[in-house]
């Protein structure tokens, strides 16, 4: 923030559009602003540095490190931030970096394109242009490695989470059956799982709502206030009372009592004879 307030954004910008030998080494140093402080961020506004990183996405030896700057400078502020990459032509510079981007490139712009769309939807609704779908598509049928094909995967989920007119499009470009072929023909088994998960999302079901949980209810808990009336009218049932409706007691007649069946016993006295003492003489 210090070399920003002292001047050097205006210095490497220039640096950077005059395709000077400095560039490889400015370039870095300007894109790393976009992290920096509130104050920092102000200055890029004020010489425009958004756009200079739009237009680094179509050089390919550039382009990871100005999306990247794009994405983080869109968390700091989303809403500027998504206002300005939707006006004019900024979504096609987003769209034609994925497009026309070499195999190396392309492998490393998947994982910010795919914060940028799940950071913002109404991007993930702007990008979604024939163009992108079918170089999604393409790359989705024909990428060699399993985490090209998995991010891939997340974001066309994400995109199309997104679209209001998210039918129209999966029957436009035949989303459902490259994902339908993913999850039963794919070599990789995160690939598959992922495509299988995709896939109701894509019919337009949602598999939360139309999940049936099968887990058996707990019993109530019981009535405690039952039971210590139960417990007292007990304990009145063995005094010979009962309760009223009105909870006073009254009497009840009380059953008589069985004889018990034990044998009894005569008790015998065990009292000895008083004995008496000689009267005296």
């Amino acid at each position: 923030e210090e070399a920003a307030q002292a001047g050097i954004i205006p210095l490497l910008k220039r640096v950077i559009e005059a395709s000077s030998p400095l560039k490889q080494f400015a370039l870095p140093i300007l894109c790393d602003l976009a992290s920096a402080g509130k104050s920092c961020r102000s200055l890029l506004w004020q010489h425009d540095i958004l756009n200079l990183y739009l237009r680094l996405l179509s050089d390919q030896y550039f382009q990871v490190t100005a999306l990247e700057s794009i994405y983080l400078w869109l968390q700091d502020e989303t809403a500027r931030v998504e206002d300005h990459l939707t006006q004019g032509n900024n979504i096609s510079s987003l769209v034609s970096c994925f497009v026309s981007a070499k195999t190396n490139s392309f492998e490393n712009l998947l994982d910010p394109f795919l914060k940028i769309t799940r950071l913002s939807g109404h991007l993930a609704v702007a990008i979604s242009k024939p163009e992108f779908f079918e170089r999604l598509l393409d790359r989705v049928r024909h990428a060699n490695k399993a985490v090209v094909r998995l991010n891939l995967l997340r974001i066309l989920r994400v995109v199309c989470d997104a679209n209001p007119n998210r039918a129209a499009l999966v029957e436009r470009f035949g989303v459902l059956q490259a994902v339908e072929r993913l999850s039963q023909k794919d070599a990789a088994v995160l690939v598959r799982e992922l495509a299988r998960e995709i896939i109701p999302s894509l019919n337009g079901v949602s598999p939360i709502s139309n999940t049936v949980s099968t887990t058996p209810r707990a019993p109530p808990p019981p009535d405690r206030r039952r039971v210590r009336r139960t417990a007292s009218e007990t304990s009145f049932s063995s005094l010979g009372l009962s309760t009223n409706s009105n909870g006073s007691t009254r009497p009840t007649a009380l059953a008589p009592r069985h004889p018990s069946s034990r044998p009894r016993v005569a008790l015998r006295s065990k009292l000895t004879p008083r004995q008496t003492s000689p009267a005296p003489t």
